[in-house]
Formats: structure tokens, sequence, C-alpha cells
């Protein structure tokens, strides 16, 4: 048999689906996460939280596979629209995920000044980029 697997990396969980080309659900799952958020309008999420979910996720849903007999065609992925994350010279997270839904993402009303000051991120987004950073 042929598989495909949808995985949705979301807000505050990732989904994953098993179906067969017949668009039959196979196995479903959905791993839950924090969205850390605080009075001024802080909208993060923890890098390594969103790794296990999608590990996990992908763990569970593909575990109805015969990998002797059976394959699988496709992952596809969705994520969160526009949300930024820092890295360093090694790719390892130096802020957690900035979310579409955050203060920080917005750049009216000098919001994104608060988090700048904080991480540097924004100031050097825009330098290096000459733009706003605007997320929905």
């Amino acid at each position: 048999m042929d598989y495909v697997i949808g995985m949705d990396i979301g807000t505050t969980s990732t989904k994953a689906v098993l179906y067969d080309l017949a668009g039959n659900v196979i196995d479903y799952t959905n791993y839950s996460y924090e969205l850390y958020r605080d009075a001024t309008g802080m909208a993060e999420q923890e890098p390594e939280e969103i790794l296990e979910a999608v590990t996990a996720s992908l763990k569970k849903v593909i575990a109805p596979i015969n990998w002797q007999n059976d394959k699988l065609r496709t992952v596809s992925f969705s994520s969160a629209n526009q949300s930024l994350i820092a890295l360093d010279k090694n790719f390892q997270p130096l802020t957690r995920i900035i979310t579409w839904g955050g203060y920080a993402s917005c750049s009216s009303g000098g919001k994104d000044k608060k988090f700048g000051a904080r991480t540097g991120f924004i100031r050097t987004y825009r330098d290096t980029y000459s733009s706003d950073v605007f997320i929905m």
C-alpha cells in the first residue's frame, strides 16, 4: 500500500495524518504545546517543544506502515505563517519562536522596540534586509 502524510505545525499543537492514496485516514495524532504569553502581548513558542511534537507526531503516524511492502510517497508540512526565530552561526536557537500573534510581530506603535531592546533581533533584521518586520 502507498501512503502520504500531512503535518500541520500550528500555534498550539502539531497535527499529523497518515492517508492511503484513496484518501482514507489510516492514523492521526495531535501533540499540544504551550504558547507563552504575558501581559505585554508577547506570544512565543519554545523551539525544542515544537521539534519534539513534530518528531513524536511523525513517529506515531508512520507506525502502521509495513516498510517491507508499503511506500511512503510524500510528507507535506504546513506551519504557522510568518513566525521568526533568531539562530546562531551553528543554527541553534537564540530566541524563542516569535509567533504571528505577539507584540514583537508588529511594526506599528513602537511595540517592536521592546523586543528589539531585549534581543537586538528586530534592528539586525531591519538593518540587513531594509524592511519592516511585519507579521499578520
